[in-house]
């Protein structure tokens, strides 16, 4: 069958990744579209960008723009929905930040939603992929194999389990003195390797540092910096 045009769909220029609702590069580059289904976006500043584009009914799409090109045919898809609920030990977790999140690179899509007073949630305007679901709360976390999200037609509503999030934190500081040493960078990896951290941050003023959020589980945390001064050991750790 021919491709039919959708009037009145938003279209947009953003940088990655894009979130639900992006305003992109500002109002000036968000227009909808004619009754044919053309756009123009006039004035694009240099580098390589994104398009996103979206209408009731359909999922968000994203389009790869090149700098250069002054073409494009965007398609959008009948949008997939998902719902469930969340609860942390037999109650619902009400009035919690969610934030469903795009795993693979064609589509870095983020959404967000809250749940209700039943603990419930839903997500519209979805194409069919891999998804990660988070709380956005430092308080709860869900297990890490819990939080993968496999769209498809049909999939059914799922039910969450929120568990307490585990946290670190500490101060780094320059040897026998106890000098605080601040924007020093300290980083957090899963079990004994720290090839990758997949957690840093700065400590403060006062040395201090705070990672929150965590899964319980096995860590190694470590000191990634410390200008003058040899590196400590990495510690290994287990979050309860």
């Amino acid at each position: 069958a021919n491709a039919q045009p959708i009037a009145n769909a938003e279209v947009g220029l953003a940088d990655l990744p894009v979130s639900e609702g992006a305003v992109g590069l500002g109002p000036a580059f968000r227009v909808l579209t004619a009754e044919d289904g053309t756009f123009t976006i006039n004035q694009i500043p240099p580098g390589p960008h994104t398009l996103f584009a979206q209408a009731d009914g359909f999922a968000q799409t994203i389009h790869p723009h090149n700098p250069g090109e002054t073409e494009t045919t965007i398609t959008l898809t009948q949008g997939l929905s998902f719902a469930g609920n969340v609860e942390s030990e037999g109650t619902p977790l009400a009035d919690t930040a969610l934030v469903l999140s795009s795993v693979e690179p064609s589509t870095p899509l983020l959404k967000t939603a809250t749940t209700d007073a039943t603990g419930a949630f839903r997500f519209d305007h979805l194409t069919p992929g891999q998804y990660h679901l988070a709380i956005a709360s430092p308080e709860f976390v869900l297990a890490a194999e819990d939080s993968a999200v496999t769209l498809s037609e049909g999939t059914s509503p799922r039910a969450f389990t929120a568990h307490p999030a585990a946290r670190i934190a500490g101060r780094v500081h320059a040897g026998p003195s106890n000098k605080p040493m601040a924007d020093v960078i300290v980083g957090l990896s899963s079990g004994p390797s720290l090839d990758a951290p997949f957690r840093t941050v700065r400590t403060d003023i006062t040395g201090r540092y705070e990672i929150a959020g965590l899964n319980p589980g096995a860590y190694t945390a470590a000191v990634l910096n410390a200008p003058g001064y040899p590196l400590p050991e990495p510690t290994e750790l287990t979050l309860t």
